[in-house]
This record gives structure tokens, C-alpha cells and sequence, in this order.
């Protein structure tokens, strides 16, 4: 993982709740809005509002993307390519550290 992955990982991992729900299901539903979300930002394409699901994540991913390019060093100098492949990796391995290599029980319960 480069430096600017790691560093968006980083800011995820100390600015976000949405990778904490109980739930596998809900931390993958999450963590794709906003990351298909962010994506769409960095391409400069625009952002479906048209359930309640997809204006939360035009909210939030609109102010988030703003505070990446503020935050996180070399990120808004990032052509949409390489802005698009740094989301990527750092998603990758937000999804391995929250999900797959959870030892949280309580993701997979099934009587909760």
C-alpha cells in the first residue's frame, strides 16, 4: 500500500462509525456507498439522490471528500485515476481489517 492509501486508511479508521455497524451485511452496505461514493467524486461524476440511503451517502461523502483533499497529503493532486486506485487499496484493506479478519462474533450471529 503507498503512502497516500495508508494515509486515507488512517483517516478513516479515526474520523468514520459507518465501519463499525454490527452487522457484516450493514459494514459492507456502508463501506461501498461510500466508497462508490467517494470514487464518484474523485471521476467528478455525480452522485444519485434518490432514496433516503443514497442522499446520506451525497452528504457524506461530499463533505468527507473534501476533508480527504484537505487532510490527506497529496490526495486532491491525485489525478481521478490514481484517486480512484488510492480509495481502492485503502478500502481493500479497511475491509480486511473490519470484516474479514474480525474477531467480532456478534458481525455473523445469526440470533442477535
Amino acid at each position: 500500500m503507498d503512502k497516500i492509501s495508508s494515509d486515507l486508511l488512517a483517516f478513516f479508521q479515526k474520523n468514520t462509525l459507518w465501519q463499525f455497524f454490527s452487522r457484516t451485511w450493514d459494514r459492507e452496505e456502508n463501506i461501498n456507498g461510500m466508497f462508490g461514493s467517494l470514487e464518484k467524486l474523485a471521476k467528478k461524476e455525480s452522485l444519485p439522490r434518490e432514496t433516503p440511503l443514497e442522499k446520506s451517502f451525497y452528504a457524506d461523502a461530499t463533505v468527507m471528500f473534501q476533508q480527504l483533499g484537505e487532510k490527506v497529503e497529496g490526495f486532491s493532486a491525485l489525478s481521478p485515476e490514481k484517486a480512484v486506485a488510492a480509495l481502492e487499496a485503502a478500502k481493500a484493506e479497511l475491509v480486511d481489517i473490519v470484516i474479514t479478519k474480525s474477531k467480532n462474533e456478534e458481525l455473523s450471529a445469526e440470533l442477535y
